[in-house]
């Protein structure tokens, strides 16, 4: 049987989540400024959701939503950071 997995925006706790089953596995916090930077502060996986690659498929999504809402990326938290360096997010970034 496959897992449900879903990613989606909560802009209400200023955080993208993923999701298993309903179950809330990880968050991608973030902060928004005026100047349009969407600074990423921390990356979390529940340790029962670990190893799984649950933290990229959510701060892929992240990334890409933050690039389509027209917003540039500053990446503060060590696991975005490495994701923008080892892909293709380095025009977006501040």
């Amino acid at each position: 049987m496959s897992e449900n997995i879903e990613v989606q925006h909560a802009p209400g706790l200023q955080r993208f989540e993923i999701t298993v089953d309903g179950k809330l596995a990880g968050t991608a916090s973030y902060i928004d400024d005026e100047a349009n930077v969407r600074s990423f502060t921390s990356t979390h996986v529940s340790d029962e959701y670990g190893g799984r690659g649950l933290g990229s498929k959510l701060v892929d999504y992240a990334l890409q939503s933050t690039v389509e809402d027209g917003l540039r990326i500053q990446a503060i938290c060590s696991f975005v950071v490495k994701k923008v360096e080892d892909e293709r997010w380095h025009p977006h970034t501040v």
